[in-house]
């Protein structure tokens, strides 16, 4: 029980690197996308799963932060909360890489009523981003 409460301070120290994280890249997609991407993710799957796909791609990035911090809690926080923040970034980048490219505007699904299949691709390549910077990082 005391180690429970010895690693508390610590363990809610990682949750809220995590929770910023996943907050923050929601903003980048929010500022990414049109319109109040709040309202749009109860409506629209489109929305829902790219939005989640990036929650998702954050916490990939974050286990692996974690699971390779340095054993100083500030130096592993500040290595998660960098290669978090690289991890949104590059995403980011690929996103609009992708939206560039495909058919359809990426930017413009969020607002889309019916589900388009190329949300999938936007879903793969955020996880695929995440995957490739969380082994970079171990």
């Amino acid at each position: 029980m005391s180690d429970f409460f010895n690693d508390l301070g610590s363990t809610l120290a990682w949750i809220g690197a995590a929770l910023a994280l996943m907050a923050a890249g929601f903003g980048v997609v929010d500022l990414m996308t049109p319109g109040q991407l709040r309202r749009q993710i109860s409506e629209n799957l489109n929305a829902a799963l790219i939005v989640g796909a990036k929650l998702v791609s954050v916490a990939i990035i974050v286990l692996a932060a974690v699971v390779t911090a340095d054993d100083s809690l500030d130096e592993g926080l500040v290595d998660a909360l960098l290669y978090g923040a690289l991890g949104i970034i590059v995403s980011a980048v690929v996103f609009l890489v992708i939206d560039a490219f495909l058919p359809a505007r990426l930017r413009e699904l969020v607002t889309q009523a019916t589900f388009a299949p190329i949300t999938c691709v936007a879903v793969g390549a955020d996880l695929g981003v995440a995957l490739v910077v969380a082994a970079a990082i171990s």
